[in-house]
């Protein structure tokens, strides 16, 4: 067997092999280690995410009716709650999008984040019949975002948030227990 070390380094065999096993066996290790870590991150992502998309359905309710209020009794500011409307349904939309398809949209934190498109079929088939709800709640709600919304417009939205809000509130934590999936 030809000698793969120079002679000097000969008696030293015994160690480099040693060490050569530990640093194969620590990689081996770490790099599993390293891709779980990732995944769970992932998985953080899209749990905290998937929760925030249940208040956020709760929230746009509330702002639609505060708005309401606030136009037709005065009590409260009209353009904070519109404000605060816009604010929710931008969250809310970019958030669901980013189920759908994969896409960078704004953490729990305000930061951006990656959120990949749901794989497995009960998430997907969540996201389908959230988005079924929501596209048609969105066409409501962007008249209501104009500056100045008539109240028909106001009142259209508010109905069919009525009517849907805890069907979308539902779909919403569904995809908070299955968001991983």
């Amino acid at each position: 067997m030809p000698q793969l070390l120079p002679p000097a380094l000969q008696k030293y065999r015994t160690l480099l092999i040693a060490i050569t096993l530990f640093l194969c066996f620590d990689l081996g290790v770490l790099v599993p280690n390293f891709i779980l870590s990732s995944r769970i991150k992932q998985d953080a992502i899209a749990i905290n995410l998937a929760g925030r998309q249940r208040m956020l359905s709760q929230r746009t309710v509330k702002s639609l009716v505060q708005l309401k209020i606030a136009r037709e009794t005065g009590i409260g500011e009209p353009e904070t709650a519109r404000r605060e409307l816009e604010t929710t349904y931008q969250l809310f939309d970019e958030t669901l999008q980013g189920f759908a398809r994969g896409r960078t949209v704004t953490g729990g934190d305000g930061e951006p984040v990656f959120l990949p498109a749901a794989t497995s079929p009960r998430a997907q088939e969540l996201v389908q019949a959230a988005l079924a709800i929501w596209q048609p709640y969105r066409d409501f709600l962007l008249p209501v975002l104009e500056a100045r919304p008539d109240s028909e417009a106001l009142v259209a939205a508010i109905d069919y948030a009525q009517e849907h809000n805890l069907i979308l509130l539902d779909l919403m934590n569904q995809m908070w227990v299955r968001a991983p999936a």
